[in-house]
C-alpha cells in the first residue's frame, strides 16, 4: 500500500516511542476506523498538496488517490491481495522509486527518491500463534539494513464496545529481537473463543522502517519518505 499525509501541527509530535521502549494506547474505534488507511494520521489541520501524487518504479507508475473522508491523506493499494479488496499484481520490489506531487494550496511541488530494501523477514512468526498477556511475547527477525528502525505492534479490539488495546514498541537500532513486556499487553482485550467478521483484531506485527533523505517542499517545514516492510499475523491473546 502507498500512503501519504500532509498535516499542520501545533507542536512537533513524535508518534513513535524512543528506541528500546514501548507505548500503550487505549482508544475507542469503529469498524470504519479500522479499515481507514489514515488511522492515527488525523492530528492537526490537513494540507492540500495537489493531485495526482505519483510513484514511479521499475514496474511502472502508480497514483495515490486523495482520501474521501480526509483529502489531505492520499493512498492506494499498490499491489497484493488483502482481505475484502480486489487484488492487484505486485508493484513493489527492491530498487529505486520516485515520488512526485504537483503542489496545491498549502504545499508546493516536490520530487523525492527512495530505495526499497529486501523484504523484511519475521523469523519466529509461525510459533507466535498465541500470546499469554501475563508473560509478554518475544519476536525475532532478520535484519535487512543496520539503518532501518524495527517496530513491533500488538493490538486487539473488543467487538462489543469498540475498546482497543494497542502496544507499539521501538527496538534498539541494529537489534534482531525484542520482548513486549506484560505491562504493555495488559490493556489488550482477550480473544474470545468464537469470532466472526473483522473483529476482534487479535493482531501481532513487526516491521522495518527504511527512511530516505528528507525533502523540503515550499510551505512545509518537515517532510520525509519512508518504506515500510511488515509481517503480521492473527494470534490468540489470553
Amino acid at each position: 500500500m502507498g500512503l501519504a499525509s500532509f498535516r499542520a501541527l501545533d507542536e512537533n509530535i513524535d508518534f513513535l516511542p524512543p528506541p528500546g521502549t514501548c507505548a500503550a494506547y487505549t482508544p475507542t474505534v469503529t469498524l470504519n476506523d479500522l479499515v481507514s488507511p489514515g488511522l492515527g494520521l488525523q492530528r492537526g489541520r490537513g494540507l492540500d498538496a495537489g493531485a495526482p501524487l505519483l510513484i514511479h518504479g521499475p514496474l511502472g507508475v502508480k497514483e495515490l488517490e486523495k482520501g474521501v473522508r480526509d483529502p489531505s491523506i492520499y493512498w492506494s493499494l499498490l499491489g497484493g491481495n488483502p482481505p475484502s479488496i480486489r487484488g492487484k499484481p505486485l508493484f513493489l520490489e527492491p530498487g529505486e522509486y520516485e515520488m512526485s506531487a504537483p503542489g496545491g494550496v498549502d504545499a508546493g511541488p516536490f520530487t523525492a527518491k527512495a530505495l526499497t530494501p529486501q523484504p523484511f523477514e519475521w523469523s519466529n512468526r509461525a510459533a507466535a500463534d498465541s500470546v499469554d498477556r501475563r508473560a509478554g511475547v518475544s519476536l525475532v527477525w532478520k535484519q535487512t539494513s543496520p539503518d532501518d528502525r524495527a517496530l513491533i505492534l500488538a493490538a486487539n479490539v473488543d467487538a462489543a464496545s469498540g475498546a482497543m488495546g494497542l502496544a507499539v514498541c521501538s527496538a534498539p537500532r541494529g537489534s534482531t529481537r525484542f520482548t513486549i513486556p506484560p505491562a504493555m499487553l495488559a490493556n489488550l482485550p482477550a480473544t474470545p473463543r468464537e469470532t466472526t467478521g473483522v473483529l476482534p483484531l487479535s493482531l501481532l506485527a513487526v516491521a522495518a522502517v527504511h527512511a530516505s533523505p528528507p525533502i523540503h517542499p515550499s510551505g512545509v517545514e518537515k517532510a520525509g519518505v519512508f518504506f515500510v516492510s511488515a509481517s503480521s499475523r492473527t494470534v490468540v491473546y489470553y
